[in-house]
Parts: C-alpha cells; structure tokens; sequence
C-alpha cells in the first residue's frame, strides 16, 4: 500500500544553480532560466553586487577638456 505522499511519477532530476553548483534544496530558492539554466538566490545576491560595484566604480576623468561632455547650454557663445 501506498502511503499519501508517494507518487508514480519518477523523480525529477536534481536541479542545481548553473553558476555555483549548489542543489535545490541547499538554497533559498532557485530561479529556473531557459532551458536548464537555474540561478540560486546566493548568486543573484553576488551577481548584484558585482554590477553595482562595476557600475558606480571610479574612472579615470575624461581625456579631454570637457569634463561633461555637454554642449547646447544657455552659457554656450
């Protein structure tokens, strides 16, 4: 006799985070992608967190003499 919880269907395969390799049930959540592809909460945390460092790093200051770049303004002769 079958208890209430077993089911005829197979056993899905194991689904991991594509970047770290961790398994679904070692995570928070894991985002399927497509086809395959999953990431895991932890890595869209760091994956964040790569982009805002990246996006807001210091540059080195313009090469030229416009520091902006701007042009069209109401100073403009």
């Amino acid at each position: 006799m079958k208890g209430p919880y077993v089911s005829n269907q197979p056993t899905p395969a194991r689904r991991r985070c594509s970047f770290c390799g961790a398994l679904a049930h070692q995570v928070g959540r894991l985002q399927a992608g497509m086809g395959s592809a999953a990431i895991c909460d932890a890595c869209v945390v760091r994956l964040f967190a790569t982009l805002d460092r990246e996006a807001f790093a210091v540059t080195a200051p313009p090469v030229s003499g416009d520091a902006v770049g701007l042009r069209g303004g109401s100073d403009d002769a």
